[in-house]
């Protein structure tokens, strides 16, 4: 399973889960996921001046854990997600993820739609209106279902099955619960329902209430009945593709209440508006990709250039792994490795399939030629390197 599909998949299980909350899958050279903050304590009102007006918001805290095998590999990345809400106010923020960048979301409890927030741009922009069919079937796809030739999920009874379970799931908010499996060909999605918290089986059917745009079918209000029929609230899903190969776990850590700004579930006055969700998130996306690749480069030292020495008269390889050139692109080498600082670039000049885990090994080595942004590195083993090499070359045959 390539890297790219394992993020959409689970970008799509966490969707139906908590709504908006992103995993975060790890590649090589990623930043550590830094934790979403607590809201600031309310300062001291001035003499005068006109109190802010506080509200008391139900605080929900969930990790979302990726694991994935990559041969005899196993990776895992934990990321972080908190919403508050106050009746139809919601505010949920999230953290950055491969290629999703970090994403504040508000319902002002005024309009159907949420809001998308770029708090450091100070944007704003209506969440754009999917495709309801589109939603439908990934909503499916997340619970393992059927969609009928007229685009209607088809709802299974019962659809959740009680299971026994010999001990409850590590690190989720305390509580006595049940299990519950969904299995299908190459998805089985697992609960561990727990009931009598602040949050119930209505919130988890409003996740995905949220994401499918009105108006609802008979078949929609179907599989929100079904959900809402559970004893409780799902505090983990556990969803484990093709074998054990992709396991995305949804986890909720701590509810409580908390007072807060009322403000922090409105869309700032001042914040410029946008037309799309869309084009403000790919603005977002950029300017992440852009922050993270140049942080990337300056904590491996490839902001700046290498100083070979006796002892390390050749570049240290470059993280996530390596592939074959293509035949006629890159000369007479026969390795590279091509990484911008925040993932592996193999796209275009490699044959596949791409090796994420190895580097270009440094036997019988002639030389290595490095581009000039120091992002790609040509391993050649037969003559020929320097000739063709436009970045700079170091000689494999003078070490010691």
């Amino acid at each position: 399973m390539s890297r790219r599909y394992s993020v959409l998949v689970g970008w799509s299980i966490c969707w139906a889960a908590c709504g908006p909350a992103e995993p975060r899958v790890a590649t090589p050279g990623h930043r550590v996921s830094t934790p979403i903050a607590a809201p600031a304590p309310t300062a001291a009102p001035v003499e005068g001046a006109i109190t802010a007006v506080q509200v008391e918001a139900l605080r929900v805290d969930r990790t979302i854990t990726v694991q994935q095998k990559l041969g005899e590999q196993v990776e895992q990345s934990v990321s972080r997600a908190v919403s508050w809400q106050d009746g139809k106010r919601r505010r949920e923020e999230s953290e950055p993820t491969g290629i999703i960048p970090a994403m504040t979301l508000v319902w002002t409890g005024n309009e159907s739609h949420a809001w998308v927030l770029d708090d450091t741009a100070r944007l704003a922009a209506p969440m754009d209106v999917p495709e309801a069919a589109a939603v439908r079937a990934t909503i499916a796809a997340d619970l393992g279902l059927e969609v009928s030739v007229d685009g209607a999920i088809v709802l299974p009874s019962p659809l959740f099955t009680e299971e026994q379970r010999a001990a409850p799931p590590v690190g989720v908010i305390a509580g006595e619960g049940k299990s519950f499996v969904r299995p299908s060909a190459n998805l089985v999605v697992r609960l561990w329902v727990v009931p009598g918290l602040e949050i119930g089986a209505r919130d988890y059917a409003d996740a995905i209430r949220r994401r499918l745009p009105p108006p609802y079918t008979s078949a929609d209000e179907a599989l929100f009945a079904a959900l809402e029929a559970l004893p409780g609230y799902p505090v983990e899903v556990e969803s484990t593709f093709a074998g054990g190969k992709l396991v995305v776990k949804n986890a909720v850590v701590a509810v409580r209440k908390e007072t807060i700004p009322l403000e922090k579930l409105s869309v700032p006055e001042d914040y410029a508006r946008g037309e799309s969700s869309h084009e403000l998130l790919v603005k977002t996306a950029l300017a992440s990709m852009a922050r993270e690749r140049k942080e990337g480069r300056a904590r491996l030292g490839l902001d700046r250039p290498f100083e070979p020495t006796q002892d390390e008269p050749l570049p240290p390889a470059l993280p996530g792994g390596s592939c074959t050139p293509e035949r006629g692109d890159k000369g007479t080498a026969g390795c590279r490795e091509a990484w911008d600082g925040r993932e592996t670039n193999f796209a275009g000049f490699c044959e596949m399939p791409f090796d994420f885990e190895a580097s270009c090994p440094r036997k019988k080595l002639l030389g290595i030629c490095e581009s000039t942004d120091r992002e790609e590195l040509l391993y050649h083993y037969r003559p020929g390197g320097e000739k063709s090499c436009t970045g700079r070359w170091y000689d494999a045959r003078k070490r010691g």
